[in-house]
């Protein structure tokens, strides 16, 4: 009886804010604040254990033999991971919030700040896949490199920048540079003209898999947009990107439940549930590979 007067309360609290908050008094702005105002909630019921909803749907007086196919399948997994109702059910009663269109107005405002940028910064952390050039009049791309790749200004001086971009290059796999050695983090693909000028340092032995890995740096060209030289926004955006995309209909497994190279397989089973472009994919991938079990972060900066 407790927990239920003090959500009432609430709810008069939440009423009586509904007509005095200029941030929510009209429907423009109260969609404008949905998202946050939802995260609020979910928020809340996480920590309650989502109390509400088991007053009546309680875990042990569920019949689950008797229950929808699917949620045959989640609820034993949900009950094994100590998962709660709002963790899979964030769309029921209310309407759920364009979690995409957030994404969208989140990006936009990376972009913002990439216009304003120093190529002069000590590093650059690319937002979106871009070609880079063997010579800076080129106009055929001797590669490409994905999003969230950092690489290092050497010269922007002319029309373009002339950058390094290190990482590296498994035996027999020379066009690609990983961003670890042993991972299969993408940092750039490279073309066949491009794979002579790759500069090749120390090669390591991997004892656990018997494959040579070699650090390598690549020098190139690149156009001056869509960098930013704050990589923790765009990892920041990252993990709001997962947590739009991969929570509403499941609780999304922390990144470090997989490991790195697991990441691939994962999430290309599953990016077809949602409407991720493709630069969008990669940067999650990214991100989940980088904070996974094997990595914890550490190819972030």
């Amino acid at each position: 009886m407790g927990p239920k007067v003090i959500r009432k309360i609430q709810a008069t609290n939440e009423l009586y804010h509904k007509f005095i908050d200029p941030s929510i008094d009209t429907p423009e702005k109260f969609e404008a604040n949905r998202l946050r105002l939802a995260k609020n909630v979910w928020h809340a019921m996480k920590e309650t254990d989502s109390r509400e909803c088991r007053n009546c749907h309680a875990f042990d007086t569920m019949k689950i033999d008797g229950q929808r196919e699917k949620a045959q399948k989640m609820h034993p997994k949900a009950i094994k991971e100590g998962s709660t109702c709002i963790d899979c059910h964030k769309g029921i009663a209310h309407k759920l919030p364009d979690l995409s269109a957030a994404s969208k107005q989140a990006f936009e405002m990376l972009k913002e700040q990439s216009r304003t940028v120093s190529y002069n910064a000590d590093h650059l952390t690319t937002l979106a896949t871009a070609n880079i050039y063997l010579n800076e009049d080129d106009s055929k791309a001797a590669g490409r490199v994905l999003p969230a790749t950092t690489v290092e200004p050497v010269d922007a001086s002319g029309e373009r920048v002339k950058v390094k971009v290190s990482g590296w290059s498994q035996k027999g796999a020379e066009k690609i540079i990983y961003a670890m050695k042993g991972q299969r983090i993408f940092n750039t693909a490279l073309g066949k003209t491009a794979v002579p000028m790759v500069k090749r340092g120390e090669t390591i032995t991997l004892e656990s898999t018997g494959q040579d890995w070699t650090e390598v740096s690549f020098t190139g060209f690149m156009d001056k947009k869509d960098m930013i030289s704050d990589a923790d926004a765009l990892w920041s955006y990252s993990g709001e990107l997962y947590e739009n995309s991969c929570s509403v209909c499941h609780n999304a497994p922390s990144p470090s439940h997989f490991l790195a190279n697991q990441w691939i397989g994962v999430l290309k089973s599953m990016v077809r549930y949602t409407a991720l472009s493709k630069d969008e994919q990669r940067l999650l991938q990214k991100y989940l590979q980088l904070n996974a079990q094997d990595t914890g972060g550490k190819g972030q900066h």
